[in-house]
């Protein structure tokens, strides 16, 4: 059985850069929040509007920037009675020090959930390390020295104020449609994913707090053990929040197979635990591939014809054949490509229950026509897929629209009814206010 351990070094290298930005052994992500929309009560034109909003921003930061990567996620922030409590003391007493809250009021609190949709666009090192401004030498240099500093070194030696100017760039992009998570937030979504089973909570006015975040993240241990099929977490760092360590059990389940086609105004994929990784192409990048494509179906249908294959096989290949060339003439006229992968984690406290959670999800996908099967390497894809937001290659190619149109942001409520960013009242389409 191998053994997958996340460093638990208090100079392990992974810190917050300004307030959104995640620097995790060699990646770095920007982090930035979405607006929610409640797809459950919009009409179908509503939701096709809300994500063709979101398909129109990343096509602008990708018509700027090449290759950008990005991920969707959901995550709820669990808020104790405790927290409340505290929260509330830190402020009154700044005013009335010897106040103390109504013992009815402590008795009637109870816990509350907050839901996100959480953007992560990893920032391209090259950028921010300004390789392009250096010799093939310098580069070389450098390189060697990274070797080394990952080798031996402890310290995190970067340009920070070129990673936050590179930030900054990408979110006058984008800031029309959301805004920066803060740093508490980036804090807790790692956290939360590196102890999936557990609803972290902390106390604000303890050492969790805004100057130690980076600190914290250095210090805390995950401990992953890979088996067939699923892995087990140990979560020894878990007594850092005040909880007990205690195993549990995960899998991540890996999305093979979509419809060919789908309905965008109503295809959820708003999963507990799914996330979708996305890397847009050029349109050089994108023509060739799914000219590569074509023709390998037109060979494979050329090959059924002869063999006489079933007329079912005939006519999906054909499909495909034809879906590729509507594509390539979208790419032409200028339709953003990607690729993708989407994951889905299920956890658990006994095995007994992992299996069937993940029976019922595998159903569920099956009926809408949606392949899931178990990753072979399921601790590297916890740690680098789902943990780091790292993922190493991707299995599906399509246009942006197509994974936008899982309804990731799907919610009932986010920001004040004067904002830009919060969801109408029921029967309203109109989703956002135009900046």
């Amino acid at each position: 059985m191998s053994k997958t351990k996340i460093v638990s070094l208090t100079d392990s290298k992974i810190k917050i850069i300004g307030d959104n930005v995640l620097f995790n052994n060699g990646t770095l992500i920007a982090y930035y929040l979405m607006p929610l929309t409640n797809y459950n009560v919009v009409s179908g034109e509503g939701s096709l509007y809300a994500i063709q909003n979101i398909t129109n921003l990343l096509s602008g930061l990708s018509s700027q920037r090449n290759n950008i990567e990005f991920t969707l996620q959901r995550f709820s922030k669990t808020i104790e009675p405790t927290d409340v409590i505290n929260n509330l003391y830190k402020t009154i007493r700044l005013y009335n020090p010897d106040y103390d809250m109504p013992t009815e009021f402590i008795k009637n609190l109870k816990s509350n959930t907050h839901e996100f949709c959480l953007l992560g666009i990893i920032l391209d090192m090259a950028q921010v390390d300004g390789v392009e401004d250096k010799t093939m030498l310098e580069t070389a240099k450098d390189m060697f020295a990274g070797v080394i500093s990952g080798l031996f070194a402890t310290d995190i030696n970067m340009d920070e104020e070129k990673i936050l100017t590179t930030e900054n760039n990408i979110y006058n992009t984008i800031r029309t449609r959301c805004v920066r998570a803060n740093r508490e937030l980036v804090f807790y979504n790692y956290v939360s994913k590196l102890y999936p089973n557990y609803d972290i909570s902390y106390d604000e006015l303890s050492y969790v707090n805004y100057n130690n975040f980076s600190n914290i993240l250095g210090a805390v241990t995950q401990t992953v053990e890979d088996n067939f099929g699923y892995f087990l977490m140990h979560n020894e760092g878990v007594d850092f929040f005040g909880y007990t360590p205690e195993d549990t059990y995960g899998t991540i389940l890996q999305i093979k197979n979509f419809p060919l086609k789908i309905n965008s105004e109503a295809f959820s994929m708003d999963y507990s635990g799914m996330q979708v990784n996305i890397k847009t192409l050029t349109k050089e990048q994108a023509s060739i591939q799914l000219k590569r494509q074509r023709a390998s179906d037109k060979w494979e249908l050329d090959e059924a014809l002869k063999s006489g294959a079933e007329l079912e096989q005939l006519e999906d290949t054909a499909s495909a054949i034809e879906i590729a060339t509507h594509a390539i003439s979208e790419v032409e006229n200028g339709e953003i490509m990607c690729e993708f992968n989407a994951n889905l984690l299920v956890t658990a406290l006994t095995k007994e229950d992992l299996r069937k959670k993940i029976q019922l999800v595998q159903n569920d996908l099956k009926d809408r026509d949606i392949l899931a099967a178990k990753s072979l390497t399921q601790a590297w894809d916890f740690i680098n897929h789902y943990v780091k937001l790292a993922p190493q290659k991707y299995q599906h190619m399509t246009n942006l629209q197509f994974p936008l149109s899982f309804q990731l942001n799907s919610g009932s409520l986010v920001g004040n009814s004067d904002s830009a960013f919060f969801v109408p009242s029921i029967g309203v389409d109109k989703l956002y206010v135009d900046n």
